[in-house]
């Protein structure tokens, strides 16, 4: 999955968490994984290993936070199509 608007390792922690608090991502290995990832630069499959989390569970949750990104980002840049 090509992301977006997310760069893996880049993304604060806040902003990961603010945009996890408006999902239905409850899972608290799936956050972490999705930390470890966008947060600590791990790719998606080494996040995945080491918080227990099948990959396409992942996989489903970061196209989740990447529609939240998207929104985000459209809100930020109203003249961006």
């Amino acid at each position: 999955m090509k992301l977006k608007y997310l760069m893996s390792g880049v993304e604060s922690r806040r902003t990961v968490d603010l945009m996890l608090s408006i999902t239905r991502i409850e899972s608290e290995s799936v956050i972490n994984a999705i930390r470890a990832h966008l947060v600590n630069g791990m790719s998606m499959a080494g996040a995945a290993l080491i918080n227990d989390v099948p990959k396409q569970n992942l996989a489903r949750a970061m196209v989740a936070l990447e529609k939240v990104a998207e929104v985000m980002h459209k809100l930020q840049h109203p003249s961006d199509k």
